[in-house]
């Protein structure tokens, strides 16, 4: 996979993962309840950042979605690393709405069948480019 394309999937699983923050912090759980559905922590990328957006979404899955919360459940479980919770601001911050939360959620189930097949799947979701 050219190194532009996993740019891009990195990008969409961040912009996934800033929208389910957001309205984690705003009290809404039914973007994730949505998510959950349609995609699984196998869906974001294995070898990215000591499986950082993997370790935030199954946190995620668990309950409440708001980064104190994800940060708090990752602690107990161990999987908190030094910088994941300066990275959920990150996130955070760079996600302008929570929104959009679906239409990167099938983005980030659908890069991941191209990945899985090398290129070759074809979208899972019709309409998502």
């Amino acid at each position: 996979m050219k190194e532009q394309e996993l740019e891009i999937i990195k990008l969409t699983e961040a912009a996934l993962l800033g929208a389910l923050l957001i309205a984690g912090s705003e009290g809404d759980m039914a973007p994730i309840e949505t998510v959950k559905k349609m995609v699984t922590k196998e869906d974001f990328l294995p070898n990215y950042q000591d499986q950082l957006h993997r370790r935030i979404f199954l946190a995620m899955t668990e309950g409440k979605t708001d980064q104190i919360t994800v940060a708090n459940r990752m602690n107990d479980k161990g999987t908190l690393q030094p910088r994941d919770i300066a990275y959920m601001s990150e996130l955070i911050a760079e996600t302008i709405t929570s929104l959009d939360y679906e239409h990167y959620a099938k983005l980030v189930a659908d890069n991941a069948e191209r990945w899985r097949s090398g290129g070759r799947a074809k979208p899972r979701f019709t309409g998502v480019v």
